[in-house]
């Protein structure tokens, strides 16, 4: 006997079911292309737990360091010693060290001061005036000493602690009976199932508040009306804008091989890695497009896929053009909330389409044999009983499939408890394109 079609029993399903299969949902429900920076993280498995609120992770200070000269030296033959004073906040170096000047002329430190900015060195070479001024910068490269003396204990290196938390994120939705009859069948593993529009749209704009805070988040703490704590995460601009050492304005309204030069010699200084993703804004992206399309040096030969696992497939299928410039393989991205008109681009004051996000790629040590871990991930928290706290969707009301009260509405609520992490960010940047 033939089955009316309208008989079917088809269930209720959640848009959270299709997180790790993005492609279907876009092609069932998504009338706009909200791919947002959480699928990027989400398809490359950048999401870890977190045992707890807040997370850190430790950073050394470079072994090496310099110091700033503060008065204009006399100068001295070779074999011959001069005072060097140096501003505060520079190193104190060691008796034994070698300073080196801008010119390479070099000398040794014989003593240092009670206050630790005046030294005395030894020149090597003969220093003229001219080549050891106020506001030079000198560097201690190495050390010397004499057969059978002692040792000085090196400096420390410092460990700077980068903090981040999760933040707690709610949306809520109450569809009435009319509403609810606002359906979109599909079959999902031969089954049928419906969709709920009104369901599908709080889920999608629950997943945007998160996006937009890892991007933009202020991180820290604030209180509510009633004076409860709030935590907030710290997003990626303001982690660049914070730590990162490479943000880079380029010419107003165009970007061209100097620029890029400019930002890779950044990178060479920093000992960054040899592959980044570039999350673009659409002005920029145009920018990159018509000012390095031409460009001699431009070549997609030699490009790693290390980001995507080794799959340049994976890398094409999230839209990234790949190519090696200056040493280095870039995968550049159009990221479309950059673009967003009613959050990101509302009026040409915010110019948030005119950035362009470096990120490193790949892994960065832990050490006492801690592992590794990622460059620029997700973080959330885990219950008690292993459950995640990244979607937890509460089906509430008189039409919940289980009713909860004599009211004709599905009440939806989501949760989600998740924060970003950047590790190593002197080794992010940005390229701007700075239109006055």
């Amino acid at each position: 006997m033939a089955t009316n079609a309208g008989a079917i029993n088809r269930s209720y399903l959640s848009s959270v079911s299709f997180l790790d299969q993005r492609d279907i949902l876009k092609q069932v429900l998504d009338v706009e292309d909200n791919e947002s920076f959480l699928d990027l993280m989400d398809v490359m498995g950048r999401a870890n737990p977190s045992s707890q609120i807040e997370y850190n992770h430790f950073v050394n200070s470079d072994l090496y360091a310099k110091g700033t000269v503060d008065n204009d030296p006399a100068g001295a033959a070779a074999g011959s010693t001069m005072t060097v004073s140096l501003s505060a906040g520079s190193v104190t170096p060691l008796v034994g060290e070698l300073m080196m000047t801008k010119d390479q002329k070099v000398a040794i430190v014989t003593a240092i001061g009670s206050s630790g900015n005046d030294i005395t060195v030894r020149a090597v070479d003969t220093i003229g005036e001219a080549d050891i001024e106020s506001g030079d910068t000198v560097v201690f490269f190495s050390n010397a000493n004499a057969e059978g003396t002692g040792a000085n204990l090196m400096r420390k290196s410092n460990l700077t602690k980068i903090s981040n938390s999760v933040q707690i994120f709610k949306t809520k939705t109450s569809i009435t009976d009319l509403a609810a009859g606002s359906k979109v069948e599909v079959e999902y593993k031969g089954k049928p199932y419906y969709f709920i529009k009104q369901q599908h749209d709080a889920f999608l704009k629950h997943r945007l508040d998160i996006q937009y805070a890892m991007l933009y988040g202020a991180g820290g703490t604030t209180t509510d009306a009633d004076g409860n704590t709030i935590h907030l995460t710290k997003g990626l601009h303001r982690y660049i804008n914070d730590g990162g050492s490479l943000q880079n304005a380029a010419t107003a309204g165009s970007i061209d091989v100097d620029d890029f030069s400019a930002l890779s010699r950044k990178l060479d200084k920093a000992r960054a890695g040899s592959e980044f993703m570039i999350l673009a804004g659409g002005e920029i992206d145009n920018a990159i497009d018509i000012g390095l399309a031409t460009a001699d040096p431009f070549k997609s030969g030699g490009v790693q896929y290390g980001t995507f696992n080794g799959s340049s497939e994976q890398a094409v299928k999230l839209g990234f053009e790949s190519f090696r410039f200056f040493g280095r393989t870039f995968h550049k991205k159009r990221l479309q909330a950059l673009d967003n008109g009613q959050v990101t681009n509302p009026v040409d004051a915010f110019k948030f389409d005119g950035y362009a996000y470096f990120i490193p790629s790949g892994k960065v040590k832990v050490e006492h044999g801690g592992g590794q871990i990622d460059r620029i991930s997700t973080r959330y928290l885990e219950l008690h009983d292993g459950t995640t706290t990244r979607y937890r969707e509460k089906l509430l009301g008189g039409l919940a499939p289980t009713p909860t009260s004599e009211t004709d509405t599905l009440d939806v609520v989501y949760t989600s408890i998740e924060g970003l992490s950047v590790v190593g960010v002197d080794h992010f940047g940005w390229l701007y394109l700075n239109e006055a």
